[in-house]
């Protein structure tokens, strides 16, 4: 009866680790988008655009 419980456990233990590492890749993942956009702003000012007026734009289109 132990070594049911304890199996279970395990299999718990697993599936929690799993999802601790999905999130942990999505968490790398928004860094790594993160770290685009803002090259992306800092081309855009780079060629002479406003990069807080774009990130205004930005923001109100996401509200659509």
């Amino acid at each position: 009866m132990n070594d049911i419980g304890h199996n279970s456990d395990n299999a718990t233990g697993s599936e929690l680790k799993r999802f601790i590492e999905r999130i942990e890749r999505m968490h790398e993942e928004r860094k790594d988008i993160a770290s685009d956009i803002k090259e992306i702003y800092g081309e855009a000012k780079g060629r002479g655009f406003d990069a807080k007026a774009i990130k205004h734009i930005v923001s109100l289109r996401a509200k659509d």
